[in-house]
């Protein structure tokens, strides 16, 4: 989220001032806001598969209660577009999270991060737009981050309800910034992520993920096109997935 902006925002020994790179498109940034504070990300979400297509609009606000421990909601609407049928819409399924900071390990124009994640989904959406489920992610995340790279991590269990399959999710990122580190804040960075995940029926699900990034000041745009590499055949199968969105600290 788009706390890792400001928590990356290090003073490091010798007067050097280090500003690290925005956090990954996709994937959950390690780290909190550093201070009390809340942001605000929203992003639209086209996903296109064999048996149609759809597009959500998803906003999220973390808010920080401590420099270590960090709550939010993330609110979903969809658009869904079946072949051969009319589209409908309605209220997507909504999540809280949880974010706890563990590890901070700083050193000369360079951070490392682990944070506990908890994310628990409950079943907001209208018939038809989402599973009625309840579904929680526990789990971490975790970066090492200086001002020429970072490798970023989330690995986590989903335990879900109604017979659904139990999720082992893992997602994996390399950002690269293609701007001099300087202050005011101001950064391009391309990011590539792996995102997969493996439930307990044998379904595994692999996906590379190239995005990009600018960063100005307090805002942010960024977008990412996702393209399936493993997937379970017969099930509606994935084409693509486009994300574009911003994020606005507060």
């Amino acid at each position: 989220m788009i706390s890792s902006l400001i928590s990356l925002f290090l003073i490091l020994g010798g007067g050097m001032t280090m500003s690290a790179q925005g956090p990954p498109v996709r994937l959950t940034a390690p780290g909190t806001l550093g201070f009390q504070g809340s942001a605000l990300r929203t992003f639209g979400s086209f996903d296109n598969r064999e048996q149609g297509s759809s597009y959500t609009q998803v906003v999220a606000v973390p808010y920080n209660f401590s420099t270590d421990f960090q709550a939010g909601l993330i609110m979903r609407y969809s658009f869904i577009n079946p072949n051969g049928r009319n589209s409908f819409n309605g209220l997507n399924n909504s999540t809280l999270f949880l974010k706890h900071q563990l590890v901070v390990k700083n050193d000369v124009a360079r951070t490392f991060r682990l944070s506990a994640l908890i994310r628990q989904s409950f079943p907001t959406g209208k018939e038809m737009i989402a599973p009625e489920l309840y579904s929680t992610f526990i789990g971490i995340s975790a970066g090492d981050i200086s001002t020429k790279r970072g490798f970023y991590t989330n690995l986590g269990y989903v335990l879900r309800t109604n017979d659904f399959s139990d999720v082992f999710q893992y997602d994996l990122a390399v950002g690269l910034p293609l701007l001099p580190q300087v202050y005011p804040l101001k950064q391009f960075n391309t990011f590539l992520e792996l995102n997969g995940s493996l439930d307990l029926d044998g379904n595994h699900v692999l996906s590379l993920s190239p995005g990009i990034q600018f960063i100005k000041g307090i805002f942010l745009i960024e977008t990412s096109l996702q393209l399936p590499l493993i997937q379970p055949s017969g099930l509606n199968e994935k084409e693509f997935n486009l994300i574009l969105g911003t994020r606005i600290l507060m």
